[in-house]
């Protein structure tokens, strides 16, 4: 199951009334997807008209890692975050010591 937060506002700021009833709806689909039997599924609400669930080879990420920042990483060596990096074919030169990390 992925889950997104409550509210992203600031902390301690209560959450807006749209925040409120699209939380409820996401967690009204969820619940009823539950009930039929369907895992690995993501709900979302984009507008009054389009909601619905995802599953998750569906779900866009915007979790990658911009290229400016390879080198400030690879300098960090950081070895299971720089491992992954070079599983997911990010740069094939990061976190190899002595290696020149371009951008």
């Amino acid at each position: 199951m992925i889950a997104e937060p409550f509210s992203r506002y600031l902390r301690g700021v209560r959450p807006a009334f749209a925040d409120v009833s699209a939380a409820y709806l996401k967690g009204s689909l969820l619940l009823s997807a539950f009930d039929e039997g369907r895992t690995a599924i993501m709900p979302y609400v984009l507008g009054t008209s389009d909601v619905g669930l995802r599953r998750f080879d569906e779900v866009a990420r915007e979790d990658g890692v911009e290229p400016q920042f390879l080198p400030l990483l690879a300098r960090l060596e950081l070895p299971r975050f720089q491992a992954s990096l070079r599983r997911s074919g990010a740069h094939p030169e990061v976190g190899r010591r002595g290696a020149a990390v371009e951008a």
